[in-house]
């Protein structure tokens, strides 16, 4: 039951290796370098997230399976149930390149009133997931919030 979270990502990710695809091909003759850069970017995301949801689904319940204390210590290390994980810093740097990507892509969209609001929720997605990744990189111990009130 643990890792259809990650199948699910898996297909998410795709779709939007897919989404920026199609996007590049829309991008005007002044708009392709920057969106080549976006598919760059894109490349290195599903690399990262696709990498940490195989050691997820794959690697991780292996390790669950063996309760040698090796093994618990490389579990911690790499298990996204630990916020501290390698497994949640390939996820949040792997959304920072994602929220980088959708910045560059965003002025493919012009026109109408939808097109401003997608563009503008493309931009708002770079800002958030930038500003995400480093702060998880500056402050990666998370906090605890104490005692319900």
């Amino acid at each position: 039951m643990q890792i259809i979270p990650y199948l699910g990502g898996i297909v998410l990710v795709s779709a939007l290796v897919v989404l920026m695809a199609g996007l590049a091909g829309l991008a005007s003759r002044a708009l392709r370098p920057r969106v080549t850069v976006a598919l760059m970017l894109m490349a290195v995301f599903a690399t990262m997230i696709f990498f940490n949801y195989a050691v997820q689904t794959t690697f991780v319940p292996t390790l669950i399976g063996q309760p040698d204390m090796g093994n618990r210590a490389l579990l911690a290390a790499l298990s996204m149930s630990n916020p501290e994980s390698l497994g949640w810093a390939l996820e949040m740097w792997g959304w920072g390149f994602f929220g980088v990507a959708t910045a560059l892509v965003a002025p493919v969209f012009e026109g109408g009133h939808l097109a401003r609001a997608t563009r503008w929720a493309f931009y708002a997605n770079g800002v958030v997931s930038v500003a995400g990744t480093i702060w998880t990189a500056l402050d990666p111990e998370p906090r605890d919030p104490g005692p319900p009130r």
